[in-house]
């Protein structure tokens, strides 16, 4: 008898017990996850006085297709 018919008769005898155990523990995994909440839900409701931020430059000036028009601005001059 050679180690692949052995291998076979232990596969088909005991294919049933093989199978619960391969199947027991991932059904038990999938219920596990399916009762948890979404980790990547959350919210956050903050009362704050002041909110302080920072502007920097980022490099030079690129070409935009049009500009904003703002009331009180005139065309073309650069408000600094």
């Amino acid at each position: 008898m050679t180690l692949e018919e052995m291998f076979r008769r232990i596969v088909r005898a005991h294919l049933a017990l093989i199978l619960v155990c391969i199947l027991v523990p991932v059904a038990g995994a999938a219920i596990l996850v399916a009762n948890r909440p979404d980790p990547s839900i959350a919210s956050i409701r903050l009362q704050v006085e002041c909110i302080e931020a920072e502007l920097t430059d980022l490099g030079p000036a690129w070409k935009a297709r049009s500009k904003p028009q703002h009331p009180g601005s005139e065309p073309g001059s650069a408000d600094a």
